[in-house]
């Protein structure tokens, strides 16, 4: 391996060890340590990602996942520490990330997912909606969109479209928590806490957000 790609890949190795650790203090309610922990894997996987600019080096698509997937994980124990402006901040960041992925490779379901996951936690209900569908185009069966379809509609009073979706997640997993348990139609949706929520059971019944180990990919 030539020096500059196993120097950039060993910043990403940096990265997904501080990224694993803040999913571990996540899992122990340790928020403070794991928000630390996110933050200084940002750091790593961003400074490879500026090196290899820097180097002319192309920054492969599922390098730009991984680096929008710290993001998010910023985002939400930030925003349950109080510190929405923060987490916003690091929606923007996780958001700019996948639209870059999606420029890349147009064709991979979890980048539409994962967009859509983060213009939901936005508040960005139609563009939300646009990027699940998007990803149901490339996947019909694709549960995690038609889930979350589910509980935007739900919180619509569109009981129609959200039974519809969630009939269709239940043919794969019987026992989801229905989104009631999440959104009450009509009333006020904070929704970075209802999107951390939705990826709580999402991941528990299909294992979605994975490891940093999972998603980590190198330079090549």
């Amino acid at each position: 391996m030539e020096p500059v790609l196993a120097n950039l890949n060993q910043m990403l190795i940096n990265g997904n060890t501080l990224g694993q650790q803040g999913m571990f203090a996540e899992t122990q309610g340790n928020y403070p340590g794991a928000a630390q922990w996110y933050d200084q894997s940002i750091g790593w996987i961003h400074q490879s990602m500026i090196t290899a600019q820097q180097s002319g080096i192309s920054i492969p698509d599922n390098i730009y996942f991984i680096f929008a997937s710290a993001h998010f994980n910023a985002a939400r124990v930030k925003n349950r520490l109080g510190w929405a402006p923060v987490a916003r901040n690091h929606l923007n960041q996780s958001l700019a990330a996948l639209n870059q992925a999606i420029v890349i490779n147009p064709r991979i379901v979890q980048y539409h997912v994962g967009a859509g996951t983060v213009l939901m936690a936005m508040e960005n209900l139609p563009e939300a909606e646009r990027a699940f569908n998007t990803a149901l185009q490339i996947n019909p069966s694709e549960a995690c969109s038609q889930y979350m379809l589910a509980i935007l509609h739900s919180s619509r009073g569109n009981m129609a479209a959200a039974n519809s979706y969630y009939a269709s997640v239940q043919q794969v997993a019987p026992k989801m928590p229905a989104m009631s348990s999440l959104v009450t139609p009509g009333q006020g949706t904070n929704w970075l806490n209802t999107v951390n929520d939705a990826c709580t059971l999402l991941n528990t019944v299909f294992k979605t957000i994975g490891t940093f180990q999972d998603l980590m990919k190198y330079f090549r």
